[in-house]
């Protein structure tokens, strides 16, 4: 929710900044004799110099509001992480049980900078293949459930007689169809039903819950048994 209304806002500010920065630009090319002018009768020439003030004042109040925006990012800093990983990177260092462990998750797109402060290998079970990160295709499986996670786990743990952790950004107390990248050309549907949520936990041991972060990038994990 966080990582949504952060990118909204953002795109917000970033546009209201764009335009004025241009609007500056052109007053100030203007007063600076850098482009030629045509001479203006003195009801415009006053309206256009009533234009400048104002066009300065608004500048003043937007860059007023952009050092509020990051103080606020500043105090978010302060208090979480940006994302989970870190967190989910020393779990895994200080498990000697989990020594060699292959990851991955659902949704895999939070565990995508993992690599940067963990050697765990990721698999991506919507590609079917290992690899630090996702990459966006037809080759992704857009419609994936809890059943088929399961199993992806456990031919993995077959393959390299390693543990493997499974993380779930979705909440298992809940059944039904979850969605990320809701509404896009890249979305993609999660199906959790109850007799898949009753094997999962069956089959799986509860490591941690990660987060809250600054993003929506929180997730609880779990290892295969």
């Amino acid at each position: 929710m966080l990582q949504r209304w952060g990118r909204t806002a953002a795109r917000h500010h970033w546009r209201v900044l764009a335009g004025w920065v241009v609007l500056i630009a052109v007053v100030w090319m203007q007063r600076s004799g850098a482009v030629a002018t045509l001479a203006l009768l003195p009801e415009l020439a006053r309206a256009r110099a009533w234009l400048g003030g104002a066009l300065g004042v608004g500048a003043i109040a937007l860059f007023a509001d952009q050092a509020v925006m990051a103080g606020s990012y500043l105090r978010l800093d302060t208090r979480h992480d940006y994302s989970a990983n870190r967190a989910f990177a020393e779990l895994l260092r200080g498990d000697p049980t989990l020594a060699g462990a292959v990851v991955m998750g659902e949704p895999d797109a939070p565990l995508w900078s993992l690599a940067y402060y963990a050697d765990n290998r990721l698999y991506l079970p919507r590609e079917g293949t290992y690899r630090a990160w996702g990459i966006t295709g037809p080759h992704r499986t857009r419609g994936y459930d809890l059943a088929s996670l399961l199993d992806a786990a456990r031919r993995v743990r077959t393959e390299c007689a390693c543990p493997v952790v499974v993380t779930l950004g979705w909440p298992l107390d809940a059944v039904g169809t979850f969605k990320i990248f809701a509404d896009t050309p890249v979305e993609e549907q999660f199906v959790v039903t109850e007799a898949a949520r009753d094997e999962f936990r069956a089959a799986t041991r509860p490591l941690a819950r990660l987060g809250p972060t600054i993003t929506d990038e929180n997730y609880d994990a779990y290892v295969l048994r």
